[in-house]
């Protein structure tokens, strides 16, 4: 009531009466609901109305981590008000769990339906009179919850919480699922990189030289941890994206400006020309200790939340989550203490003690940006606040002191495996990628054309040259591109010594070629020599050009490379630009493995390549002889002929040709080495298929076998299997197999008819079937295998 006041006047009792105006305070209204499962009361606003107080159908088992509901969850509905109310839950000090403390332990949760989490806001606790309450400016879904401290301090959950929710590199959580593919076209020209970091075991990068003139460069982040690079003048990045969402994206561009941040698996790309390479240049860079602290606490905050929920509807929250707790506020506060982690050699501990700093960041983003959960109420974001932070602080401490979490701290900040336990010193986390540019045309030009020469000290390196320092060059001139003009072909491997002679071995991974061709273009080896898989090539102990050739009898040029010397004999590769002008090794159609010429004589075998021509047709020609058997039959020598149609990159069989002949004899049916491939060899018309096929073998042998025709069997066997003559035992052994069996029931086996199948394993399995019904198995393979699998064929049958 407004107070009156009497004033006297001249002996007049004179009344005043104040103008005033009647303001009618809101008048609450209590409601109060009680079930044998809750038991709350609303204290609200008149404008409020009555509150109405129903049931919530919402499942309680998704609860943050350590907490258990002691009430049902109730809806709150009521007419719009703009004061605040209050929600008082009731509890029984029966039903809490065991060390459970009310004033610490319990507190109201709201549920956010749009992040399906539910979020402690308030936890004013009378023990006398045994109640729990929050204030709010809007009605939604409420619950009574306590803090189990038994299961808040369940150690091993939590740390298989954290590393379930990290998968073991705390930084992927922002930067999302890791592409750690590099995209270098290896139709381009690649150049050598040269990278220096200490967190880096094995570096992941690329550099190439694109059709345009500019170079690109890529580097995959392999470190385990986000990394912040700085790029030198003239360098552009082309790939801007970070892979994260905006939030923080916009965090990562205020703390490193135009450094571009790259997460665990992810890439940088920049492009740059040859102008931009001086001495000195290079991009370096360091450990982004703020991203990985966002990251770091951002697990934590996750299996606080989300329990042990592994839903998509818990994958939903998450992303709402990152949303709201990737605030500015919040990176600020975590990247502010990044240089503590830096400078620390305690590295757990300084994770700890910056975490925890920054919790009321943490607490304040997740309720400004839960959808307008409390916003709208005077006061409530302040109080809410404060019970989320006393919430967050308990379970925090809980992780943080966690040893295996520190260890798991530890061991991700080295990204070093064999350091998990403890950091014990203060690692390099800085990064130093320098790159280069290719060897010009006319340095190449400059290089000496005679021996395997080092590179000078400073000198460029030519595509694909690998960074060892050990390497010399050797430069040939030839018309690769068949146009007349002279190329230039650079090959390298490393340097050796006459001391390492005859036990050397080059290895294969340091042994390449690249190719300078007259228009001013450069081609790179695309078969690696460490992809070889040719028996005779496994052991290199040479990479050198020996000679020129002209596989397809034009123009185009072929270059020798020498890999390995025998004895007396000498093993070569050929390198050749194909029709799609890359440089390749020359190998056999259908085939992964290279082409290799063989030359040389001994007493037993004489070995050679060279040129024929077939009709108009230029092939190439691989021929030798060598000792069938000079005890049983005199002195005499098997001969072979294999012919080969070259298509620039390779071979395809196109026939043969064998026979017997003496000893004086021999050379007649070899040609002399076609150093030059030039040379016009005899002429052998039309030639045979380029096989037999098994069915035409089996045929051979048995026909041989009625007529005993040991002759024909002979030359067969020694023409289509000529390992089978080395031992020559094997080849009668086949013989007299075949006659054990045809000379028992020689009509049996008349008209016989054989049916083969080729097998993965490249063997072939042939069925052969008589005139009286019989039939048997025939395995057909290469070399003395073949022959094994025949005899074992025959003893069986006799048997």
């Amino acid at each position: 009531m407004p107070r009156l006041r009497w004033v006297a006047a001249g002996g007049v009792v004179v009344l005043l009466i104040p103008l005033f105006i009647w303001i009618v305070p809101d008048r609450p209204t209590t409601t109060r609901y009680n079930s044998p499962h809750a038991d709350v009361t609303v204290v609200a606003p008149e404008a409020a109305g009555t509150p109405r107080i129903s049931p919530a159908k919402i499942d309680v088992t998704h609860l943050p981590a350590a907490v258990r509901a002691l009430s049902e969850p109730v809806h709150i509905e009521s007419d719009p008000f703009d004061d605040t109310a209050t929600i008082t839950f009731r509890y029984d000090p029966a039903k809490l769990p065991a060390g459970a403390l009310p004033q610490e332990d319990l507190a109201v949760f709201t549920y956010v339906e749009d992040w399906g989490l539910w979020l402690p806001v308030g936890d004013e606790v009378d023990t006398a009179a045994r109640t729990v309450s929050a204030t709010t400016g809007h009605f939604s879904t409420w619950m009574l919850a306590v803090t189990d401290p038994q299961e808040l301090m369940d150690a091993q959950a939590y740390e298989a919480r954290i590393k379930a929710a990290s998968e073991g590199f705390l930084a992927e959580v922002i930067f999302g699922e890791a592409d750690d593919s590099l995209t270098c076209d290896p139709k381009h020209p690649l150049v050598a990189v040269r990278v220096r970091a200490e967190l880096v075991l094995d570096a992941k990068l690329c550099q190439e030289l694109l059709d345009n003139g500019q170079y690109r460069l890529q580097y995959v982040n392999t470190s385990g941890l986000p990394q912040a690079i700085s790029l030198p003048d003239g360098f552009t990045q082309q790939e801007v994206d970070y892979g994260v969402n905006a939030q923080v994206a916009e965090g990562l561009g205020r703390l490193w400006r135009n450094r571009p941040v790259i997460g665990p698996g992810k890439s940088l790309t920049v492009t740059f020309t040859a102008d931009a390479l001086a001495p000195g240049v290079a991009l370096k860079g360091d450990v982004d200790w703020g991203a990985y602290l966002v990251s770091t606490l951002r697990v934590l905050v996750d299996a606080l939340l989300l329990g042990k929920a592994d839903t998509e509807e818990a994958q939903k929250t998450a992303d709402k989550i990152d949303k709201a707790f990737l605030a500015p506020k919040v990176w600020d506060c975590l990247t502010e203490g990044a240089e503590t982690l830096q400078d620390s050699k305690k590295i757990g501990d300084a994770v700890r003690k910056v975490l925890q700093e920054c919790v009321t960041e943490v607490a304040k983003a997740l309720l400004e940006g839960a959808s307008g959960l409390l916003s709208a109420a005077k006061g409530v974001l302040k109080t809410a606040g404060r019970v989320l932070k006393k919430f967050l602080d308990r379970r925090l401490k809980a992780f943080l002191d966690l040893k295996s979490l520190m260890d798991l701290v530890r061991a991700e900040v080295t990204g070093i495996p064999v350091m998990l336990a403890t950091l014990t010193r203060q690692v390099d986390t800085t990064i130093t990628i320098e790159p280069s540019r290719l060897m010009t045309p006319a340095e190449a030009a400059a290089l000496p054309a005679s021996g395997c020469t080092p590179l000078p000290q400073d000198a460029f390196r030519p595509p694909g040259m690998p960074l060892a320092d050990d390497l010399c060059v050797h430069a040939t001139d030839a018309d690769l591109d068949g146009n007349g003009k002279k190329d230039r072909l650079l090959t390298w491997r490393p340097i050796l010594t006459d001391s390492q002679f005859p036990f050397r071995q080059v290895d294969t991974r340091l042994a390449g070629a690249a190719a300078y061709l007259d228009d001013g273009s450069t081609r790179q080896l695309v078969t690696s020599v460490r992809t070889w898989v040719e028996p005779e090539t496994r052991l290199v102990d040479s990479f050198d050009p020996v000679g020129i050739v002209h596989l397809d009898g034009g123009t185009r040029s072929q270059v020798r490379i020498r890999v390995l010397v025998g004895s007396s004999t000498l093993h070569e590769v050929v390198l050749s630009l194909g029709r799609d002008r890359q440089l390749r090794l020359v190998g056999y159609a259908g085939e992964k493995r290279p082409l290799v010429i063989m030359h040389g004589s001994a007493h037993a075998y004489s070995t050679s390549f060279g040129c024929v021509v077939s009709g108009t047709m230029p092939l190439l020609v691989m021929q030798d002889t060598s000792v069938y058997d000079g005890v049983s039959y005199g002195e005499s020598y098997a001969w072979y002929r294999y012919f080969y149609r070259f298509d620039g990159a390779v071979v395809t069989a196109a026939g043969s040709e064998g026979g017997f002949v003496k000893a004086s004899e021999r050379r007649k049916y070899i040609t002399a080495p076609g150093a030059q491939c030039r040379a016009r060899g005899p002429q052998i018309g039309q030639l045979p298929p380029a096989a037999a096929t098994p069915e035409d073998g089996v045929r051979k042998l048995l026909a041989a076998a009625l007529k005993n025709d040991q002759k024909t069997a002979r030359r067969y066997i020694a023409t289509k299997h000529r390992d089978d003559v080395s031992p020559p035992y094997l080849s009668y052994d086949v013989w007299n197999g075949i006659r054990a069996i045809v000379t028992t029931t020689p009509k049996a086996w008349a008209n016989p008819k054989a049916t083969c199948q080729e097998r993965d394993d490249d063997w072939q399995f042939c069925t052969v079937t008589t005139s009286n019904g019989g039939s048997f198995g025939l395995w057909f393979h290469g070399g003395t295998e073949w022959a094994a699998g025949v005899i074992q064929t025959f003893e069986n049958l006799v048997d």
